[in-house]
């Protein structure tokens, strides 16, 4: 087996000896490493291509119960709601 080499004489040869010794922690770090560069890459080719945002969701959704109901209210609602469709 040849000595280990040092990262700072040669990084491309020591990735290749770390990972056929060391895959699954050679992997984890590519892996690990692709987040970040991801969420620097990704929006603008996004972009690029004509990919829009999603339109952001309001924070007061419609309901058909008022602020004030009451959680009977609410379950009879939801136990009848056929009866709300208007069946």
């Amino acid at each position: 087996m040849p000595p280990r080499p040092f990262f700072i004489n040669g990084p491309l040869r020591y990735l290749r000896w770390f990972s056929y010794e060391h895959p699954a922690y050679f992997w984890s770090l590519v892996i690990g490493a692709a987040g970040p560069v991801a969420m620097v890459t990704v929006p603008p080719i996004r972009r690029l291509v004509g990919d829009e945002d999603a339109p952001p969701i309001p924070p007061s959704y419609p309901s058909t119960c008022v602020l004030g109901c009451s959680v009977a209210e609410v379950v009879e609602r939801l136990c009848h709601w056929p009866s709300v469709l208007g069946a």
